[in-house]
């Protein structure tokens, strides 16, 4: 059985758990390839896997919640995976304390449309990715010591389902837990409204110096420099840009949106902050 994991991680987060799957794994003596779906060479790798393997592989696939939805570069990953008569998938997110939305039962639907069976999924709390700026960002702390250990029990009760003779897979109906109205209501978000909620998002051609660590590190290739950063329509409103910029050139004032997350999370009190299914 090999275990690919792919994931996108504009903040490090979910990279980070990730590689707490990875490192179990391993400590397991499983065959394991990670795919950061950033890098194009990782993607063809992980393409050359799912053309040898028709059964034997487990893929875990891995997405931050951006307003409610797993970022496009995962989304996009899950459209273009072939089908398949076998294998297995575990799909889990990461999420700022704010809600997990739909973005671990749309993933998991999208799985299943291809033909995977669902062995498990986690939603695991984290630094919110927009509050970088803040003395006290929400999810302040994580993944800490007690979402490594979930992630890892996950990957335990996995394996387990592996090794016996009834891989039975969980029902979508886990991954359905938000409320109604609140389903409702993330089914109808978009990326496009967090990016309206900045305008004032640039770059500040003094400062810029045109190194292009912005572009290279951009998860979705949406930077160009011509001759400074130009920012085209896959952006989808990560911000990490402006996070590792060394000249502070790329210009965004998050603190307006800082009260309306805190109210937001007050309202959804999404409980337990990380949790596994399986």
């Amino acid at each position: 059985m090999r275990h690919i994991i792919a994931y996108s991680s504009p903040a490090g987060s979910t990279r980070h758990v990730a590689e707490v799957i990875g490192q179990r794994l391993r400590q397991m003596e499983c065959t394991v390839l990670k795919c950061d779906l950033a890098r194009k060479d990782d993607l063809k790798a992980i393409s050359k896997t799912f053309i040898e393997d028709e059964k034997s592989l487990c893929l875990w696939v891995a997405s931050p919640v951006y307003v409610d939805h797993a970022v496009p570069p995962v989304e996009a990953f899950l459209r273009g995976l072939p089908s398949r008569k076998g294998g297995y998938a575990v799909p889990f997110v990461t999420w700022g304390g704010v809600s997990s939305g739909v973005a671990l039962l749309e993933m998991g639907q999208m799985l299943e449309e291809k033909g995977f069976l669902l062995l498990g999924a986690a939603k695991v709390v984290a630094t919110h990715s927009s509050m970088w700026q803040c003395e006290q960002p929400l999810g302040m702390g994580h993944p800490d010591e007690n979402d490594d250990a979930a992630v890892k029990s996950l990957v335990d009760q996995v394996l387990a389902k592996l090794a016996g003779e009834q891989r039975s897979p969980i029902s979508l109906s886990v991954l359905d837990y938000l409320p109604p109205e609140r389903k409702s209501a993330a089914q109808g978000k978009n990326i496009g409204m967090a990016k309206k909620m900045h305008p004032e998002f640039g770059v500040d051609a003094s400062l810029c110096t045109q190194c292009g660590i912005c572009a290279e590190n951009c998860p979705a290739h949406a930077i160009s420099l011509d001759p400074y950063p130009r920012f085209g329509n896959d952006c989808f409103a990560c911000w990490s840009c402006a996070r590792i910029c060394p000249e502070s050139a790329i210009i965004l004032d998050l603190s307006s949106s800082d009260e309306h997350l805190r109210n937001m999370a007050r309202q959804n009190h999404e409980k337990p902050p990380t949790q596994i299914f399986f």
